[in-house]
């Protein structure tokens, strides 16, 4: 059977068909694109050296694909461009070369280079540094490419690209020399204690510096609420000469109503190699949180009203046991038939305990006319009720009591949990209070560890711990008497929303043996199967509770 279709019909599933096979291409295209791996290690070469000196090494490239990949290493000098901690990469202009800058003392293969899949390549690196080499930092990059690079002006285009940054600090007439320019909140007003710092450090020297230091931030009263680790433990965060870099973090501390007004941020950053200099700089900023303000406010100004009114009916008191018309406002003896309650008795001597010892003798007297418990206790609830407001205002002078004595432990309590994000590079890095006092009591680096199994060491997950007993130092100070049993542990968090009574053991169904042996260390902890991550988190989490906070 033949079968006939119009022809509009067929220019139309022409159509459909190459538009499909069209998007078919792309996606083909876009998903090579996308898996396409290449990386380089090291990324950052620093050293010193002298005029005459030269030295020899080399560059990795990582070929993770499964397939071949054919690369090319262009040198180029390097400099800096804004103050993000971005550069910009300056090609090697044949006409303009002098021998004076370290793009031209470096030297690699040319041409292209071959990198089996799965494997990975030496590209042999060679610094030669001139005699006459001006003293100070110096500053260039190898770029690894997939396609050879092509040069327009002063810009480099290539295709997928990695790099390796050199910097040559050369001896002489070396200046160190810098300061911090600004710091300063992002806001001065927040309704929460959280904020953005901005720091600008500038380089005025000829060679880079890596200031490193610490932010301190306290509140009202003098005590800490945050410390921002500054450069820590990390090759990166260089300032280049004749050049600003801004850094920038964002501390979360922990809310509490009373943990409110001024605090005080301090930066102190050292840098030089020579000879440590420091510089310094503060900021202020308010916490404000101004509904629980207002609402403070209402229960204050209530409280103050009623112990008030108590103090004013108290002395009304006084003046009808001294047989003083109260509503006289004079001295006016008045009899006991006038007054309200038949069973007052006039004192001519009155001390400020008089109405509660009258009250007292009245109560006493009563008890003993009955004999029963249920008439006793008739007695004491019509008791009550009459000098009802004497007992709540002894109420009221409690509650205010307790208030102040609550505002005092927690704005003198040093242990406040929080969470510090330190941009860099366009990646944002979270630092817990666990990991920083981690490193202050250790001089350990926990504040970008990766996981990874020791050899020798048997444990197969990634052991997290969360503090969540609303003290800081907890998750640390469990990290140090667990490494000592010989556990692996990773990263430390604090949740300060989620205070736990109990401590917690979340884990993977494969892992329920180590979740076990574990639970036993932290004195039968409670343990939760987590089954949506059975095959694909290797982590055991523990959240520690408030039973294991130190007596």
């Amino acid at each position: 059977m033949i079968l006939n279709f119009p022809k509009k019909r067929i220019s139309y599933l022409t159509g459909y068909i190459i538009l499909v096979l069209g998007f078919f291409i792309l996606f083909l295209n876009s998903v090579s694109a996308q898996s396409l791996s290449l990386s380089v290690t090291p990324t950052l070469f620093e050293m010193s050296a002298e005029p005459e000196q030269s030295w020899t090494s080399s560059v990795r490239v990582i070929n993770n694909n499964p397939f071949d990949l054919s690369v090319y290493a262009t040198v180029v000098n390097f400099s800096p461009q804004g103050e993000t901690g971005q550069g910009q990469f300056i090609p090697l202009d044949k006409n303009e070369l002098d021998g004076s800058t370290l793009g031209e003392w470096i030297d690699t293969p040319k041409g292209v280079i071959k990198i089996p899949r799965e494997s990975s390549a030496e590209i042999p690196v060679k610094l030669q540094v001139p005699k006459e080499a001006a003293p100070g930092g110096h500053y260039a990059a190898i770029l690894i490419s997939t396609e050879p690079p092509k040069t327009e002006g002063s810009a480099v285009h290539t295709s997928q690209v990695v790099t390796s940054l050199f910097f040559v600090r050369v001896a002489g007439d070396v200046v160190e020399s810098g300061n911090v320019r600004s710091f300063r909140s992002v806001k001065r007003l927040v309704d929460k204690p959280s904020t953005t710092f901005e720091l600008r450090f500038e380089n005025t020297g000829n060679v880079h510096l890596q200031p490193r230091g610490e932010i301190t931030i306290t509140n009202m009263w003098g005590k800490e609420r945050g410390i921002i680790p500054i450069n820590r433990q990390t090759h990166f965060g260089n300032v280049l000469p004749n050049s600003i870099r801004k850094f920038e973090f964002t501390w979360n501390g922990q809310y509490s109503l009373a943990d409110i007004g001024r605090y005080t941020a301090e930066v102190t950053l050292g840098y030089g190699q020579d000879a440590k200099q420091f510089s310094s700089r503060a900021t202020h900023f308010w916490v404000l949180p101004l509904k629980g303000i207002l609402l403070f406010i209402i229960v204050l100004v209530s409280l103050i009203w009623f112990i008030r009114f108590a103090i004013r009916s108290y002395v009304r008191r006084m003046l009808v046991l001294a047989g003083v018309d109260p509503n006289m406002r004079k001295s006016v003896p008045v009899s006991t038939s006038k007054l309200k309650g038949s069973d007052i008795k006039i004192q001519r001597r009155l001390l400020v305990t008089t109405p509660i010892t009258s009250g007292y003798k009245d109560l006493s007297t009563k008890l003993s006319t009955v004999k029963s418990l249920k008439d006793k206790l008739f007695v004491l609830v019509g008791f009550v009720r009459r000098y009802q407001v004497f007992f709540y205002s002894l109420l009221a002078v409690g509650f205010m009591v307790f208030i102040i004595l609550k505002f005092i432990l927690i704005v003198t309590d040093s242990d406040s949990v929080y969470e510090i994000v330190i941009k860099r590079g366009g990646e944002d890095i979270v630092v817990s209070s666990e990991q920083v006092i981690y490193e202050r009591t250790s001089g350990g680096d926990k504040i970008s560890s990766e996981f990874t199994v020791e050899e020798g060491n048997n444990q197969q997950y990634e052991l997290v711990l969360v503090n969540a007993s609303g003290k800081s130092g907890v998750a640390a100070s469990l990290s140090f008497k667990l490494q000592e049993l010989g556990y692996q542990v990773g990263d430390l968090k604090s949740d300060a929303e989620n205070i736990k009574d109990r401590t917690v053991i979340v884990y993977s169904p494969k892992f329920s043996e180590d979740a076990l042996a574990l639970s036993k260390q932290l004195e039968n902890a409670l343990l939760s199967a987590d089954d949506a991550t059975a095959d694909t988190d290797p982590t055991i989490t523990v959240y520690i509770g408030k039973d294991l906070l130190p007596e």
